[in-house]
């Protein structure tokens, strides 16, 4: 039987999936367009993209939390060791999204300003 913990978990990457399924491909739906000038589309245009990579961010770091929650079972030590060096990767994924999504929101406030 699931945990409290773990459902929440599977909950939130369910949620994060619709919202990402449901942004469509480019997360057009994500951001109210703006009716600004073209600078504004392009400020539009950076939101959309820095909240999809923060929501696939989360995903990944969810994705992890999950793994870590869930018990190691029969896995033998090579088996452990690779299931690691997986989420290591998801969590330099999740790391380097979130550090461009934060790079393209200072382009927005900084066009912002402008």
């Amino acid at each position: 039987m699931k945990t409290t913990e773990i459902l929440d978990v599977e909950q939130a990457l369910m949620l994060i999936e619709h919202v990402l399924v449901r942004g469509g491909d480019n997360g057009e739906h994500l951001v109210a367009a703006s009716t600004s000038t073209a600078g504004g589309d392009r400020s539009d245009a950076q939101q959309r993209l820095a909240l999809r990579k923060s929501l696939l961010a989360a995903a990944n770091l969810l994705t992890v939390a999950h793994r870590l929650m869930e018990p190691p079972g029969d896995l033998s030590g090579r088996d452990l060791v690779l299931r690691s060096k997986a989420m290591i990767e998801k969590l330099k994924l999740s790391a380097r999204g979130a550090y461009e999504a934060g790079h393209l929101l200072v382009g927005v406030s900084t066009s912002a300003r402008n």
